[in-house]
């Protein structure tokens, strides 16, 4: 039981030390939204320049503007991330509001 317990510490531990997000991926597209999944080792969700960047070349195909919209959670037990944005044609300022299921 007490070896259980020191793998489990050690693993949340070394968790903590991965900082660095993995590389987003897509998760959904359109012509007015796309949204990125990637996992993300902060205590609060953490949108990348790189994400941010990649939804703007996407909404220029359609010469709209993208805006970001939010962060998923889907599992408290994962660092996985789901960050929305949306292209619309002119930019209007939200302030993103963090979603758990």
């Amino acid at each position: 039981m007490a070896k259980t317990k020191l793998v489990w510490l050690c693993s949340i531990f070394l968790a903590g030390c991965a900082t660095a997000p993995t590389e987003p991926i897509v998760d959904f597209s359109s012509p007015n939204v796309i949204s990125y999944k990637y996992s993300a080792y902060g205590a609060r969700p953490t949108v990348t320049a790189k994400v941010r960047d990649m939804a703007a070349r996407h909404c220029q195909q359609f010469a709209k503007n993208a805006v970001y919209k939010g962060a998923e959670i889907p599992s408290q037990l994962s660092a996985v991330e789901i960050h929305s944005f949306t292209c619309e044609a002119t930019k209007v300022e939200v302030s993103g509001e963090l979603k758990t299921k």
